[in-house]
């Protein structure tokens, strides 16, 4: 059986969103370098207190906003296919570490986007795809 034959839906930005995913780890590594270096720096007396700061400040900062980013990229669905019988659709999406994770559901499990729709209040120019089984 092979799944994912006919292309029904591609989000072009999930490159994009793909690359700001995988960018939090070198951030992260980053802001771990940086803090020590500012320490040594204001502790031998060559910066001040407030380089400290605003280094510790975006060390803090720029991580927790990119894992941010992340977390929403991840609900994000990329690509959407249907096997040639179907039967089955593969939706791929992003994982935490911004790789592409597939899952494979059958056709009856998915929701309608008619009731999808009457359901959203929020959010009505977002689409989410449900299933009945989760």
């Amino acid at each position: 059986m092979k799944i994912g034959k006919v292309p029904i839906y591609r989000f072009p930005g999930i490159a994009f969103s793909a690359f700001i995913s995988k960018l939090k780890f070198l951030q992260t590594f980053g802001s771990a370098c940086i803090i020590p270096w500012a320490t040594y720096n204001y502790a031998s007396g060559y910066r001040t207190f407030e380089f400290l700061l605003s280094v510790y400040g975006a060390a803090i900062l720029a991580p927790i906003t990119l894992f941010a980013f992340s977390r929403s990229f991840n609900r994000m669905i990329g690509v959407i296919s249907m096997n040639e019988s179907k039967e089955y659709i593969r939706v791929g999406y992003l994982s935490f570490y911004g790789t592409r994770k597939n899952a494979i559901i059958p056709i009856d499990d998915i929701m309608p986007l008619s009731d999808v729709v009457s359901t959203m209040e929020k959010y009505p120019k977002v689409l989410q795809l449900k299933r009945f089984s989760k």
